[in-house]
């Protein structure tokens, strides 16, 4: 490689390499050896894979938020039975 520019506001990068290089995986195996992503190489053709890559993302955050107010209702409704009458009628809920 002979020169490398990083865009944190779009996260991508530009790569300048000499005309004689390992190939795709060689760059893949170094981005990956220094802890980053490789999401491959955006074309037209084909789905972005930032724009993919933080669609999937969001879709876990908002999973894992809705589980999250799904059970801390349960441990509330639990802890303030007192406050909820129709749980009196059941057993071990006084």
């Amino acid at each position: 490689m002979t020169d490398v520019a990083v865009n944190l506001a779009t996260a991508r990068a530009t790569i300048d390499h000499q005309a004689q290089w390992a190939g795709m995986e060689a760059l893949r195996q170094v981005i990956t050896d220094q802890g980053y992503d490789f999401l491959g190489i955006p074309d037209d053709a084909r789905e972005d894979p930032i724009a993919a890559s933080r669609e999937r993302e969001e879709k876990d955050l908002k999973t894992r938020f809705t589980i999250g107010i799904v059970l801390s209702v349960i441990i509330f409704v639990g802890s303030m039975q007192h406050w909820f009458p129709f749980l009196h009628g059941i057993p071990g809920c006084h």
